[in-house]
């Protein structure tokens, strides 16, 4: 999973590697727009990009 603030570049995302069906994002600015994608990987190698997904943070900057 990478995620980035809504208007930063791509390639500036942070970088969650997660082996679970659901992840915890933490340190996110409060009340701030991000995006992200997810991509499955295993040992042949990784998947497709999920299309973009658009979030925003509640006003303590918990949840996305």
């Amino acid at each position: 999973m990478k995620y980035w603030i809504y208007g930063d570049p791509e390639k500036d995302a942070q970088v969650l590697d997660v082996k679970t069906p659901q992840a915890e994002l933490t340190n996110l600015y409060p009340y701030c727009d991000y995006e992200m994608r997810v991509c499955a990987y295993n040992s042949i190698g990784e998947g497709y990009n999920t299309d973009m997904i658009a979030c925003q943070t509640l006003e303590d900057g918990n949840h996305c």
